[in-house]
């Protein structure tokens, strides 16, 4: 994918009345051709441009007191009249991050996007709610889905606490928000990795960190859903400076019983060494001062994490797995049909949890139609993937026409901050269902003798022995006198508009 940043200048050119035309205005012509050109071929892509979204996401939901995260406010397909500002909360530091603009073109389709990013850095534990922002844009006003930062506070014991964290050179923990969860129920978790600043190699190991080769999370037990990595950072541990880079991943326990989160790993680290020796100078440019290299093994301090079963007691009938906190929308199209016609059922699941596991329950209600199976797809509005909708299509055939509606739609899922199922039921939607088809003429019996042995039917068509008549074949076009001389037309009128 290629970013390409157009501007267009308006210039006006002054032409002298003589019959010869100076060179420079002739360049200068040229060049405005040229603008010209550009701008009809952008906008006619423009088109292919979508409509317009604002969309906001954390970089990680879930950070220590006295750490950062990043709100990133996006805007694609369109230019805000005016940016807005997350709201003061207590507690919780919001500073400007600075703001971009990119403009793109993928397989000929066109796209621009603003971006604006806010950096918030809590001063107490606790969870900071960023409301729904809303911003105009050309003719619309668009809002952003709430969002949630989580800040815990440091365990005493873990390595960044500690008295000898300012000793080690590169250490790993683990972070982990709550420490009980049920099983289905999401969680973002985080395994930062800290570089002493005074380790040469320091840049490279925090960009392997970021390779997906580096430090990884050792979840048994667990499915990690999504991962990704948050920007670098600077953080004072003990009495040392530490470059940190985050993995942020969201997991669901797959099954009940303590499971631990933890992580192993091998990492090479280079220290340059105490009073060196000054050397030649053009050797030094070359090879720069000399380092000692260490073979380290990163292990984090595990964490366990109590995963609980879903309760037995009070089990909707419409209850197939799903965990989270969901809203739901049916629409149903067209509603004045025949019978045997299909009609498309949609049914849009919007929350947070496993989105990609998310199923529709069965029906019981829709005996009086003829289904099939759904169709889905999953739009995710953060970088973990467990925030946004699943939307389901079914098609549905009305069998009779004493059909009058489409009964409720049902949808089950067990709440885990509740701590209780919850149903959402829309309402039954109403159906026309007409007669399909004419009536069939009745036909009459008429008694006539089949013989005994009919011929067989003939399934080859024979090969037709003879061609028939011949027509003859024009010349193709390329070999016409008047096709050859239209071709220079365009040519023609180029080279007049020019005159």
């Amino acid at each position: 994918m290629r970013r390409i940043l157009l501007g267009l200048e308006r210039k006006s050119i002054w032409i002298a009345p003589s019959r010869e035309r100076p060179v420079n205005v002739q360049k200068a012509i040229s060049s405005s051709f040229l603008l010209h050109f550009f701008a009809i071929f952008f906008l006619l892509l423009s088109p292919a441009l979508d409509a317009a979204t604002f969309t906001a996401s954390l970089d990680r939901d879930t950070i220590t007191v006295g750490e950062s995260a990043t709100l990133t406010l996006t805007f694609d397909g369109g230019d805000p009249k005016g940016i807005p500002a997350p709201p003061n909360l207590p507690n919780l530091q919001i500073s400007n991050g600075g703001n971009a603009r990119n403009v793109s073109i993928v397989n000929g389709q066109v796209s621009s996007s603003i971006s604006q990013n806010y950096v918030l850095t809590p001063t107490q534990p606790g969870e900071y709610n960023i409301p729904a922002l809303t911003a105009q844009v050309g003719n619309e006003t668009l809002s952003t889905q709430p969002v949630k930062l989580t800040a815990v506070k440091a365990a005493p014991n873990s390595p960044a606490n500690a008295g000898n964290a300012g000793d080690r050179l590169v250490f790993v923990k683990v972070v982990v928000p709550k420490k009980e969860l049920f099983v289905g129920e999401v969680e973002s978790v985080e395994l930062q990795t800290f570089v002493r600043d005074n380790v040469a190699n320091a840049e490279g190991i925090l960009q392997w960190c970021d390779s997906g080769n580096g430090p990884a999370l050792k979840a048994e037990g667990f499915t990690v859903i999504k991962s990704g990595h948050a920007r670098w950072r600077r953080a004072q541990a003990g009495n040392a400076t530490y470059y940190v880079a985050t993995l942020v991943a969201a997991i669901s326990p797959l099954k009940a019983g303590p499971l631990p989160l933890g992580c192993e790993s091998q990492v090479t680290v280079q220290i340059p060494l105490p009073n060196q020796r000054p050397r030649d100078p053009f050797f030094s440019f070359f090879n720069g001062p000399q380092v000692e290299q260490k073979q380290l093994t990163l292990e984090a301090e595990p964490e366990t994490i109590n995963a609980l079963p879903l309760p037995k007691e009070n089990v909707p009938a419409s209850f197939n797995g799903a965990v989270g906190s969901y809203t739901m929308a049916v629409s149903a199209g067209p509603t004045n049909v025949a019978a045997g016609d299909p009609i498309t059922v949609k049914v849009q699941l919007a929350g947070r949890g496993v989105l990609d596991a998310l199923t529709l329950p069965e029906q019981s209600a829709w005996h009086d139609f003829k289904t099939f199976p759904p169709t889905s797809k999953v739009e995710s509005t953060d970088p973990l993937g467990v925030q946004g909708s699943k939307t389901f299509e079914q098609v549905i055939v009305p069998q009779s026409t004493d059909i009058k509606e489409l009964p409720p739609v049902s949808f089950s899922y067990f709440d885990a901050e509740q701590k209780a199922y919850r149903t959402l039921t829309q309402p039954a939607i109403k159906l026309t269902v007409r007669p399909g088809g004419s009536a069939v003429a009745p036909s009459v019996a008429v008694t006539q003798r089949t013989p005994d042995n009919p011929p067989p039917s003939q399934d080859i068509v024979p090969i037709k022995e003879r061609a028939g008549t011949l027509a003859q074949i024009a010349p193709p076009l390329l070999q016409q006198p008047w096709f050859l001389a239209l071709q220079g037309v365009p040519l023609i009128a180029f080279v007049g508009a020019l005159a």
